[in-house]
Order: structure tokens, then C-alpha cells, then sequence
């Protein structure tokens, strides 16, 4: 069993102890102290060492030899100690330690490994006292690296529960207090995991990996294998060396300006050498639709594609339970009187109040702008190998307006009302009740129109009953893209 740790010295073997006695000799020599012979168990206490412990002295069995501690007690190895007591939360320990005694007792015996644990314990407090801040960020990189090597590269399974125990033991370890990690429910993850999901949070996150893998110490990570990242457009080759560096670049035949980073996978997947590639999408739609349409959805991606709007009239009728209907106006039309039910003929506009008009199928003329912007988005798609994908087109073309930066969509062109609801029965008056004169006639008819235009701005007339009820409302502006 170890007697004594001295600064620089090895662990207590026999020698050890022989060598130990002579270092404290010659020490004892330089301090002009003389050396003490050995106290017996009938002495009174003495001064060792130029060290002294109060009135009380304190005694080891090795053997069935009692030995004096002060004879291998250094003054420059108490006062570590004592200068650290303070620090420490083991209180057994801290009392010993201010109480004069040099080792560290354990359960009557003195052990080495005590006075590590004492001096590790203490040794981030020897300059500063660790901030709850400092404590997480130690916590958080012995986590990160615990990630590294043995979820990434190892391939091992853990629960989040078992993750969040190991940084509390790690925060608890550095000297923090594990209550003061904060745990949250699933209801605060979901809420943490929607700013995740927020587009400013991916932004940063992309910037932040293209920064974080320059680093040197991730050559291991890459096995010798050559990374491809981009963000915004612009590529990043990360190319491990021989000397275990990252050496960065900027390939020119992989800079690419696309919208959505889906087409620009197919940019890059044209620039792969590999004959083996394999793409996985979570987030694709996927349609199952009749061969009649197939030749819509070809065309509709080509720059001069002839897009048949009756026949994707004729498919949208049927998307929405309309099958035997081939007009959108009409399917329109259908769906509404299912929703309202009969109608008022004296109020005929009361249950349409009540109605979500985005659940009805588009009007003919708001098809037609969604047409448009699905064949852009397709022109994008079918070209997403290129560079440049739009092809040269003007998005402002194709069912969108320009606002700034931003685009708009242009739900249908034309007035969103028709000119029947605006129509006032009244003008069509018989003539033979008109008795007045030529220019009286001009008179009133002037004074007529004026009436007319001012009440044309606040009444709905009611259409006739031969009159169809018009599809295209002011609600087609909330139709869902």
C-alpha cells in the first residue's frame, strides 16, 4: 500500500519507501531542520519536517510497525492540499485534510487512489471556479464525442433516455448538480423540434457543417473517402490527405443555380461517375393515374408540351368524386349545391356564406394559371441535370407575379364576379309605358344611367331562373396550391 504521494514520484513499493526516506533526509538537511527519529506510542507530539499538526499526532500500521506520518509529511505537498480542502465536496476528506493530516484516510487505511480523486476533484477550481456554462460545455463535448465513436462509427443503438443520463453524469462529474439539467417532455420536443424545422434554423445548420467538417480532426471520420456538400448552390469537396489534413475546394462543373434542392440532387447524380446509386425521397408525392392521362403528365414537363386542358379538366373532376362530369365549371357547381343544400330562391347567396371555398374543385379559368405553374415546376424537374434548369423562362409566365423578391400567384384572370349579378331587371322595361319626348327621353335615360352605376356598387340582383349560377366567385383567390 502506497504511505505517500510526493510530487513526481511513483507509486510506494519498497524501494520506493527507501528512496522516499532519503529524499525527506536530504530535504529535512536543506531546511536547516534536524531530523526527527521516529515517535514512539509513549512520546508526546514533535514538529517533522518544519510541519506541524496542532497537539494530536496520527499514525499508519504497516506490518504490525507503527510509523510516524510526519516523517513522510512535506510541507509542499500539505499546503497543496490544504490550499484545495475548501474546494472539495467530500467532507470526510476535507476535514482530514484541514485537520492536518496529509493522506487521505479511507475506512482506516490510506490509499493512493483517495488522493487522485481529492487532487482530480479540485483541479479545475486551481485557476477559476467552473460556471455552470463551462460545466455544460464540458458535458456537451464528452457527449459529442461519445456520439462520434460509438453511435456513428461503432454503429451502437442507445435511447435518448440513455443519452440524457450520460450527460448528467458527465455534468455531475465535472462538479455540476444534475438537477440542473434541464429535462423536457414530449410536448416541449415537439415544440423544439418545430423550430427546428423552421427554414432561418436549416440555413444556419447547413452553414455551420459546411464550417465544422474543414476541421482537421474529422480525417478519421471520412475513412479515406471524398465528401460532396453544398448549400445554396455552391459545392464543397472535402478531400482527405496524407498528412491527415482536409484539403477544401470548389469544383466549377458543380455550381449550380437551383430553387429546391430536390432537382439540384439530379444535377449532381449527372456528375457521378458511380454506375451504383441509389435515391431515397420520403417527402415524394406519388400519383397513380389512368393511361389517358399519361400523355398530359409527359408533356407537361417540356418546354413546348402541348398541355390538353380538357383533359385535365376531366382528371381533376375526378380527383373530386366527379366522374361523370367533365367540366370543372360543372363539377364546381355540383359540389357547391351538395354543400348548401337547397337554395333560397329569394336569398339565394345566404347558405354560400357558410361554405369553405377552398374545398371546391378550381374554376376553368383558375385550372388553367395552375396548369401553368405546375408545367414550370415540371420544366424544372425534367431539367434538373443542367445548370440552369429554368431553360430561360420567366417564371411571370407561367401563373406567378413578381412582388419585390417574392413571387405571388395569380389565381385566374378577369373579373372575379360575372356581369349577370350586376345586371339590373329593371332595364328592360317595355317601351310603350316610355311617354315621354325624344329629348326628354335623353333626359331621363341620362339620369337612368346615373341611378344605375350608383346602385350597380351596393345590389346583388338575383340571376333568372334560365340563368346558370356562375363558378367563378371571388373565393377562387382562396383555392389551395
Amino acid at each position: 500500500m502506497e504511505v505517500c504521494r510526493v510530487p513526481g514520484s511513483g507509486c510506494g513499493h519498497r524501494t520506493y519507501e527507501k528512496r522516499l526516506e532519503k529524499w525527506i533526509a536530504e530535504r529535512i538537511d536543506q531546511d536547516t531542520s534536524p531530523p526527527q527519529d521516529p515517535i514512539s506510542q509513549n512520546d508526546q507530539t514533535k514538529e517533522a519536517s518544519s510541519f506541524s499538526i496542532s497537539n494530536q499526532e496520527v499514525r499508519k500500521k504497516k506490518k504490525g510497525k507503527e510509523e510516524s506520518l510526519f516523517a513522510i509529511a512535506t510541507k509542499e505537498g500539505c499546503d497543496t492540499l490544504v490550499q484545495r480542502a475548501h474546494l472539495s465536496k467530500n467532507n470526510h476528506f476535507r476535514s482530514l485534510i484541514l485537520g492536518g493530516v496529509d493522506l487521505i484516510a479511507k475506512e482506516g487505511e490510506y490509499h493512493g487512489s483517495c488522493r487522485v480523486q481529492f487532487m482530480h476533484e479540485t483541479e479545475r477550481h486551481d485557476h477559476k471556479v467552473a460556471t455552470s456554462h463551462d460545466l455544460h460545455k464540458i458535458a456537451f463535448s464528452s457527449l459529442s464525442t461519445f456520439v462520434q465513436m460509438e453511435i456513428i462509427q461503432n454503429g451502437k443503438v442507445l435511447f435518448m433516455s440513455s443519452l440524457l443520463e450520460l450527460y448528467k453524469a458527465e455534468y455531475s462529474g465535472s462538479g455540476g448538480d444534475p438537477k440542473e439539467v434541464v429535462t423536457y417532455n414530449s410536448q416541449n420536443l415537439s415544440r423544439k423540434f418545430q423550430l427546428l424545422s423552421s427554414s432561418s434554423f436549416k440555413n444556419e445548420l447547413g452553414k455551420f457543417l459546411l464550417r465544422e467538417w474543414q476541421k482537421d480532426h474529422y480525417w478519421s471520420l471520412l475513412n479515406g473517402k471524398t465528401l460532396y456538400a453544398s448549400h445554396g448552390g455552391v459545392c464543397y469537396k472535402y478531400t482527405p490527405n496524407e498528412h491527415q489534413q482536409i484539403h477544401v475546394s470548389s469544383p466549377a462543373h458543380l455550381q449550380a443555380n437551383h430553387e429546391k434542392a430536390d432537382t439540384l440532387i439530379a444535377f449532381y447524380l449527372e456528375n457521378i461517375t458511380s454506375n451504383a446509386v441509389i435515391i431515397r425521397a420520403s417527402d415524394t408525392d406519388v400519383l397513380d393515374a389512368a393511361g389517358r392521362y399519361l400523355y398530359l403528365f409527359t408533356c407537361i414537363g417540356e418546354v413546348d408540351g402541348d398541355v390538353n386542358i380538357e383533359v385535365a379538366s376531366e382528371f381533376v373532376c375526378k380527383m373530386y368524386s366527379q366522374p361523370k362530369v367533365r367540366s370543372v365549371d360543372e363539377a364546381r357547381y355540383n359540389k357547391l349545391m351538395q354543400m348548401t343544400g337547397k337554395i333560397d330562391q329569394d336569398k339565394p347567396l345566404t347558405n354560400i356564406k357558410r361554405i369553405d371555398c377552398a374545398l371546391l374543385p378550381p374554376s376553368r379559368r383558375a385550372l388553367d394559371k395552375k396548369l401553368q405553374r405546375a408545367q414550370y415546376v415540371s420544366i424544372l424537374w425534367n431539367h434538373a441535370n443542367l445548370a440552369c434548369p429554368d431553360q430561360g423562362l420567366s417564371n411571370t409566365d407561367y401563373g406567378w407575379s413578381a412582388n419585390g423578391n417574392l413571387l405571388q400567384p395569380v389565381w385566374f384572370d378577369g373579373p372575379a364576379l360575372p356581369d349577370a349579378l350586376f345586371t339590373d331587371r329593371d332595364n328592360n322595361k317595355d317601351d310603350s309605358n316610355d311617354a315621354c319626348s325624344d329629348s326628354d327621353e335623353t333626359t331621363i335615360v341620362e339620369s337612368t344611367e346615373d341611378v344605375d352605376s350608383d346602385a350597380d356598387d351596393h345590389i346583388y340582383h338575383e340571376p333568372s331562373d334560365d340563368e346558370a349560377w356562375s363558378e367563378d366567385s371571388d373565393t377562387d383567390s382562396q383555392d389551395v396550391e
